[in-house]
């Protein structure tokens, strides 16, 4: 029982810890339209903002604060480059007024932070963001040298920089592959300045005897120069068919400012492919092989008996069950030898083949 005890008490240790010795940060700025900070600012010019931190855990933490290029997620939105990734764009304007804060349980802090555009930086719609983390320090125990960063809160971040605007979108390809399940991808990428989002319809018509299905992706996001390969994932899984897939991608340039859609475009792929059993296929040919072999012999071994038959008179009181029987086999292979039906009636007389009775008698009808 005391041990009993001390495993739930260990457990519920276990349990509760975790929430009460880990911190946690809240992110957030009066700045963000439809979930991102919107710029417009010109080469060479900055812009100040805010956001406010917090520490929502029960215990003091350090946060370090840090800009960060956008990323797209598997499904092709956007997200923010991983924490050790160097910016090259719009992570790498952003600084900080402070980029590391003590913050208490539950306390709250403004922090300013600035966008400074270089002044050779091209024309076009910039995706990034800030990013907090929390300071994993080293303790003696540990040993290590320097500082950890673990669990992280973004704010997204859209900055436009006004010039000559270029829209170039290019499908490269759209295929269909059967490696795990069934994915559809679609390859594409912006050659232009400009930012772009796009939605894409994917119909599947098939035969035999299968209604059309639909899956939708939406919010695909493609900054300037980006290459993404968006994969679309059809959860059916049918045995055998014939199928097409339309994708449909409409396409629409992305206004930093408002964070509205305009000009859209449609594009149009098919792909074609076939479901095809082939284990199952194979297994069934070689039975079919087998059973049709084993008719083969069969029809062969009955052939040659009914060529080594000969004439026999049939004897008053015999029947075809005591002629089989004087011969070894059976009456109905007899009738079926021989052509006699129901009710399997012969005449005294009459002459059928049967095979010899015995080797010594291989005429029995003389």
């Amino acid at each position: 029982m005391k041990r009993f005890r001390a495993f739930i008490l260990i457990t519920l240790s276990l349990l509760v810890l975790p929430g009460t010795c880990m911190g946690q940060l809240s992110l957030t700025s009066d700045l963000t339209l439809n979930g991102v900070i919107p710029y417009k600012i010109a080469a060479g010019e900055s812009q100040k903002g805010s956001a406010l931190i917090e520490n929502t855990s029960n215990v003091p933490v350090t946060a370090v604060l840090y800009g960060s290029d956008s990323a797209p997620t598997r499904e092709g939105r956007m997200t923010l480059s991983p924490g050790g990734a160097e910016p090259k764009n719009l992570g790498k304007w952003i600084s900080f007024e402070k980029p590391q804060i003590d913050l208490a349980p539950h306390q709250k802090k403004e922090v300013g932070f600035t966008v400074q555009v270089p002044e050779l930086a091209t024309p076009g719609t910039y995706g990034g963001g800030i990013a907090a983390s929390l300071i994993k320090k080293p303790t003696e125990q540990s040993g290590a040298i320097g500082a950890s960063f673990r669990t992280r809160n973004i704010i997204l971040m859209l900055v436009t920089v006004p010039g000559e605007k270029t829209t170039i979108f290019n499908w490269i390809d759209f295929n269909h592959s059967e490696k795990n399940g069934h994915l559809f991808l679609l390859s594409l990428k912006n050659n232009g300045n400009t930012a772009l989002t796009a939605d894409a319809e994917l119909k599947i018509d098939g035969w035999p005897f299968f209604e059309s299905n639909t899956v939708n992706v939406d919010k695909i996001t493609l900054f300037p120069y980006d290459a993404p390969e968006v994969p679309i994932e059809w959860k059916q899984k049918p045995f055998f068919g014939f199928f097409t897939a339309t994708a449909k991608l409409t396409v629409w340039e992305l206004d930093a400012a408002s964070g509205e859609k305009i000009k859209p475009v449609e594009y149009v792929k098919t792909v074609s492919f076939a479901v095809i059993p082939w284990k199952e296929f194979t297994a069934a040919g070689i039975l079919i092989a087998m059973l049709l072999l084993a008719f083969i012999i069969v029809r062969a071994r009955e052939k040659k008996a009914i060529k080594n038959c000969r004439p026999y008179a049939v004897q008053e009181n015999e029947t075809l069950e005591s002629i089989a029987a004087s011969c070894g086999i059976s009456w109905k292979k007899l009738a079926k030898w021989n052509k006699i039906k129901p009710p399997f009636t012969i005449k005294t007389g009459s002459t059928i083949l049967a095979p010899p009775k015995n080797s010594n008698d291989k005429n029995p009808g003389n």
